[in-house]
């Protein structure tokens, strides 16, 4: 049998149970042990502030009967949370003595206090989070990406802790709105994601030296209005980062690796901005950029090194996907690729922008516009292009396969 009963909370002023003024109390008992006696006082005061905050209310409690027992469906896990939340801290226990064969505890918690120092806590980290707001946008006024990006990180975790503490706050008493956490981060992310949309990742070839113990380069970072300051790099093999730098004034960073492993006779290493995860992956920056690096010339039946004189080295500053579709048309055009750095070079540069978007099966086909251009010792070619695609590389592959040959 099931049944409906509205009643009004007001009812829980029954035994063992005391409100007066912003004082709860309880008194638990338990044959069983003095623990649970304690706990049985904790839960009483988390149910007492539950009823509290809703005494002007009216609740529907629905009772089910299964064989002979009734049990009430209570809003349990709601009244566990308070009890965890405020427990440890807040609320006071008194061991009573013994009844008999009954252990006894009284629960105390004054809800004034726990206001008073939640709402001053929650003052303060107002006013921290709104200090990261401003040092994060002034940061982000003269492109210190990597300080406007700390400062926003810094912020997000005492946003959670604010609302957490406004979440346990709203159990004991009704509250305003006036106390909700006002700041604008949302904006300071977006804004910073916007400006990183900008930001290029160039490995200069010219830079790339090579010996049995060490490896060293130059990485160029950038954005529309020019080299970028203090931008950190890291460049990874595999899932290991071997170094971390940061960019100096005129945005470029060397490295000089000595620790590094070697297999077959390429090097391959991942050069990857020091951002967090999530920025670089709506900022589409988190492919980074691939350096191969062939460290072992052909060989002759003499067994003098030489070079393969029809074969190219791809320089491709970009991820992989769009990288991959370059050399891809490249192979299709009859144009052999070589990971030896010595090898003539043949320069990839592209510029794109979104000329639509249409939603199918419930993906985003973007259509995109494509300037590209191939430059080497002999030939140089560019072409405007059109593509659609679910992502940019894949719309990249199809309106190179557009082109029928190098005019």
């Amino acid at each position: 049998m099931k049944f409906i009963l509205v009643f009004i909370f007001a009812f829980f002023s029954f035994i063992n149970l005391a409100f007066a003024s912003n004082i709860v109390k309880y008194v638990g008992s338990s044959t069983i042990s003095q623990e649970e006696a304690n706990n049985t006082a904790f839960s009483g005061i988390a149910k007492q502030i539950v009823a509290n905050v809703s005494t002007s209310e009216q609740m529907i409690v629905e009772d089910i009967t299964r064989g002979n027992r009734s049990e009430s469906q209570e809003k349990y896990s709601a009244i566990q949370n308070i009890q965890s939340e405020l427990s440890l801290k807040w609320i006071k226990l008194e061991v009573l003595p013994k009844s008999g064969s009954e252990f006894k505890a009284r629960a105390i918690l004054n809800i004034d206090e726990v206001e008073s120092a939640m709402r001053l806590r929650m003052r303060e980290l107002q006013e921290e989070i709104s200090i990261h707001e401003s040092k994060g946008t002034a940061a982000l006024k003269n492109r210190n990406y990597k300080k406007s990006s700390d400062e926003l990180m810094t912020a997000i975790p005492k946003v959670f802790m604010y609302n957490e503490m406004l979440d346990v706050l709203s159990k004991l008493k009704p509250l305003k709105s006036s106390i909700k956490l006002n700041h604008q981060l949302h904006e300071l992310e977006e804004q910073l994601i916007s400006k990183l949309n900008f930001v290029r990742v160039k490995i200069d070839s010219n830079s790339i030296q090579y010996s049995e113990s060490s490896f060293s380069f130059d990485v160029n970072v950038f954005d529309d209005l020019g080299p970028l300051n203090g931008l950190p790099i890291k460049i990874l093999q595999g899932s290991k980062i071997l170094m971390n730098r940061q960019t100096q004034q005129d945005g470029v960073v060397h490295f000089e690796l000595n620790k590094f492993s070697k297999k077959g006779n390429t090097l391959s290493l991942l050069c990857l901005l020091d951002l967090p995860e999530g920025l670089l992956k709506k900022a589409g920056l988190n492919q980074g950029i691939r350096l191969t690096y062939g460290y072992q010339k052909k060989k002759n039946q003499s067994g003098v090194a030489t070079k393969n004189e029809d074969s190219f080295f791809l320089i491709c500053p970009y991820h992989d996907g769009v990288c991959k579709a370059t050399q891809n048309f490249l192979k299709k055009h009859g144009i052999s690729l070589e990971s030896d750095n010595s090898l003539k070079k043949i320069h990839f540069s592209y510029g794109k922008s979104i000329q639509r978007t249409l939603k199918s099966a419930g993906v985003d086909i973007i259509t995109y516009d494509f300037s590209i251009c191939l430059n080497s010792e002999n030939f140089s070619f560019c072409k405007n292009l059109t593509g659609a695609g679910k992502t940019e590389a894949d719309a990249l592959e199809k309106a190179l396969k557009k082109i029928k040959g190098f005019e």
